[in-house]
């Protein structure tokens, strides 16, 4: 049998041992400590890599001619670039920690405040383009969710808001002054069609308004006061115009032409053109010569068909063609002073409404003989 007995080791041996012992501990300690070590040095350079990216990005904000601006979850500034800064007229760092709650509404305008407190609870985007009061500037301001906070990027659109403003001014008076020559639906179809604007309208009523003894009139007076005492006349007619509904066709030295039921048809057009002709009777009476003599109209109207259309190419016309239109220009000629004179046609549009004098029959050129009456005034009952 083999003996098993340990042998006692010398107390040399033992000591051999344990510096073996010692020397294999020590040098696994060294290779712990060279691969801390290098892990160390990789983390050094993963820090240094991230700051140096830190650092890029930071330097990309802050060229940026956006304003920018970061927020954590709270609400707070965690970073403010220079351009933030000068639009919100505060200096990034006096910003950086505060709540933009302080003075969100106050400073970015009540609009994008009620956007912002959508965007932070439900963690979404917005653009809003708002005015601040406090900085007299319109801002575009666009947020995006960034790990529970947000991403601001604030845009002066100042610039473009104000040509936008001063370009609707533009076309706002552009339109004003096409709507002194052209009716109002003709403007909208001019602007989406091209070529020849026409139409025929089966039934509508014409009235022309001439001033009595306007010719020797102008030969008394100076021309400005001529242009002035015509222009009054003439606005106050206009005014008239409005209050009825009706188109205003031109003006022909002191003659007035007006027509109903053109351009958009209405069936009362005959009762609006006897009512605008009894009230235009009146306000001429306001009027009177430099000599202080009291002015007076001759009104002609009649009804029936007509074409009316735009004409020109460089100064538009809205004008009216036909026999209703020439017929209603040959009336007012042979007319009494103050009086207003209409056709059989437009007599038999208004003889239940209004009260009207049989004058007979008058020749009218191009026409012959035709019977006319004279509008005196709308009946009581009516």
């Amino acid at each position: 049998m083999l003996d098993r007995t340990p042998r006692k080791l010398t107390p040399q041996q033992q000591a051999l041992q344990a510096l073996g012992r010692q020397a294999i501990a020590q040098m696994e300690l060294r290779l712990t400590i060279t691969k801390l070590e290098r892990q160390k040095l990789r983390y050094q350079q993963a820090e240094a890599k991230l700051r140096a990216s830190d650092q890029q990005v930071v330097d990309l904000l802050e060229g940026m001619t956006d304003g920018f601006f970061a927020l954590d979850q709270q609400g707070r500034f965690t970073f403010v670039n220079r351009r933030a800064g000068e639009i919100l007229q505060q200096l990034p760092e006096a910003l950086l920690g505060k709540a933009i709650e302080e003075n969100l509404d106050e400073m970015l305008g009540s609009a994008f405040g009620q956007e912002y407190r959508k965007a932070i609870a439900q963690q979404s985007s917005i653009s809003v383009e708002t005015f601040s009061k406090p900085l007299a500037r319109w801002l575009e301001v666009r947020t995006f969710p960034v790990y529970g906070g947000l991403s601001v990027f604030i845009h002066d659109i100042t610039n473009r808001k104000t040509i936008e403003a001063a370009l609707r001014y533009q076309q706002e008076q552009t339109e004003r002054l096409l709507l002194n020559v052209l009716p109002q639906p003709i403007l909208a179809r001019l602007k989406q069609e091209e070529g020849i604007i026409a139409d025929s309208f089966a039934e509508a009523t014409v009235l022309f308004a001439d001033l009595v003894g306007f010719t020797a009139l102008a030969g008394q007076i100076s021309a400005s006061d001529l242009v002035s005492l015509l222009n009054r006349i003439f606005s106050a007619f206009d005014q008239l115009t409005e209050k009825y509904g009706l188109e205003k066709i031109k003006t022909i030295g002191d003659a007035y032409l007006i027509v109903g039921g053109v351009p958009l048809p209405r069936p009362d057009h005959a009762e609006a053109i006897a009512n605008i002709a009894l009230e235009m009777q009146q306000a001429i009476k306001q009027f009177t010569t430099p000599q202080g003599e009291l002015l007076s109209l001759c009104i002609g109207i009649n009804t029936g068909a007509v074409v009316a259309g735009v004409i020109g190419t460089k100064k538009f016309s809205y004008d009216l063609w036909g026999d209703t239109v020439n017929v209603a220009s040959r009336m007012q000629p042979n007319t009494p002073a103050d009086s207003i004179q209409v056709t059989k046609a437009t007599y038999q549009q208004l003889q239940d409404q209004y009260l009207f004098e049989e004058r007979g029959f008058i020749s009218v050129k191009g026409k012959g003989a035709m019977k006319t009456y004279l509008l005196i005034s709308k009946k009581p009952d009516a």
